[in-house]
């Protein structure tokens, strides 16, 4: 009886330990999934955290590019307007040239055209 009582407390201490194994190990196991969750939290936040850099970083590349793109377009407005002065000079002398009331008027009405065309070019760019 002895032997058999004994016999069962061994298994029954088996089985606490194993549950205990068990509990332990399931309890290990839920300790590194949130440790995982926190990292990746840390992880995420520090991201975060750096987002505003690199979106400084990233404001000032797009300042850049507008400033070099503007200055193009003034480089482009200054070369239509060097090109028009030229052309208005030509206009004045192909008037001059002109004889007759109605050859003026024909070259009046080219040189008008012409300049609203010069206009809407400027004003393209201008936008």
């Amino acid at each position: 009886m002895k032997n058999q009582l004994q016999s069962e407390r061994e298994q029954n201490s088996s089985k606490v330990l194993k549950h205990d194994s068990s509990v332990i190990s399931t309890n290990n196991n839920n300790i590194n999934k949130e440790s995982a969750r926190k990292e990746e939290k840390q992880s995420k936040q520090s991201q975060k955290k750096s987002q505003p850099k690199d979106k400084n970083l990233n404001e000032k590349d797009v300042d850049k590019k507008v400033e070099d793109y503007k200055q193009t377009l003034n480089q482009e407005l200054l070369k239509l307007l060097s090109v028009e002065k030229e052309r208005e000079i030509e206009r004045k002398a192909l008037y001059e040239k002109a004889e007759g009331e109605e050859a003026k008027k024909k070259v009046e009405a080219d040189m008008k055209e012409e300049r609203n065309k010069a206009a809407e070019h400027v004003m393209k760019l201008n936008e």
